[in-house]
């Protein structure tokens, strides 16, 4: 029996099988008559039902008229019988003539096997064969659901869709001067357009600086503080935000315009170069 081992699903190449007959001393010998295409029958996986349809057979008597040479070809790509030929079925073929014989004796006998692998309309996975049509057909439908979905503007994700795209408008407007900071300009707090007036007018006022290299004891520190003239800062509070004095205040007592030098009321600790703060 010939094995032509796995064949391509949907291959229009006819799949041949080759076979010789012999009479009862071992000579080449034909069959009394020609054979047919019904001579043949294949069987799916084992299975006791053949196919249906002979069509896609054809079979050459007396091959290049050789007594007792025969060849047998089969197109797969013929679904006569729907279905037959599936992907992943192994499939015997079996000579069994109706009325003819060889040197009078009934010859019965299997002369081939194949296996279809690989059907394009069909997905291989861990030994099953699931429908690629079938997937595609749930997939789809899940597809629709998604759109109505996001074609429903009031409460599916549509809602979400336009809500975003409200956000985007406003973030759009946005203004990052500098990086990863939002430039933000204050109409109102608590709905007080005057408090975001006197809170834009207080926090203009704020006077930021470092603590130079010189003078640094529990109540003066130069800075680099000279665009105000001396004494206008009297009054105010200086208020450590980094280093050895951060978080302590000091009322100012004096300022230096020249050197500027920040005298303030004593504090805990002296503050250290390169300290910050802000004088309110």
């Amino acid at each position: 029996m010939l094995n032509l081992g796995n064949v391509q699903s949907g291959s229009t190449t006819p799949l041949y099988f080759p076979f010789v007959t012999s009479n009862k001393t071992g000579s080449a010998a034909s069959f009394s008559d020609a054979l047919e295409t019904n001579d043949f029958r294949i069987y799916k996986d084992g299975g006791i039902t053949e196919r249906a349809s002979q069509n896609g057979y054809v079979i050459t008597s007396a091959f290049d008229g050789l007594a007792g040479a025969y060849m047998f070809s089969v197109d797969i790509s013929d679904n006569t019988t729907a279905g037959f030929y599936q992907s992943g079925s192994q499939f015997h073929i079996l000579l069994s003539p109706d009325t003819e014989t060889v040197d009078g004796e009934t010859v019965r006998q299997w002369i081939g096997t194949f296996t279809i692998i690989g059907d394009p309309a069909q997905s291989r996975i861990s030994g099953s064969i699931l429908a690629t049509s079938a997937s595609v057909a749930t997939v789809d439908t899940v597809v629709d659901g998604i759109q109505t979905d996001l074609d429903n503007g009031t409460d599916g994700l549509g809602a979400i869709k336009t809500d975003t795209a409200a956000v985007k408008v406003v973030t759009d407007q946005m203004v990052f001067t500098v990086a990863n900071q939002v430039d933000a300009n204050a109409v109102a707090i608590s709905g007080d357009s005057v408090a975001a007036d006197n809170w834009e007018e207080f926090a203009s006022s704020i006077i930021t600086g470092t603590a130079g290299a010189t003078s640094l004891t529990t109540t003066t520190c130069s800075s680099g503080l000279t665009a105000y003239a001396d004494d206008e800062l009297i009054g105010r509070t200086i208020i450590f935000t980094s280093g050895t004095a951060a978080g302590q205040a000091g009322r100012v007592t004096d300022y230096a315009n020249t050197s500027g030098v920040v005298t303030f009321t004593t504090l805990a600790t002296a503050p250290l170069q390169n300290d910050t703060f802000v004088i309110v």
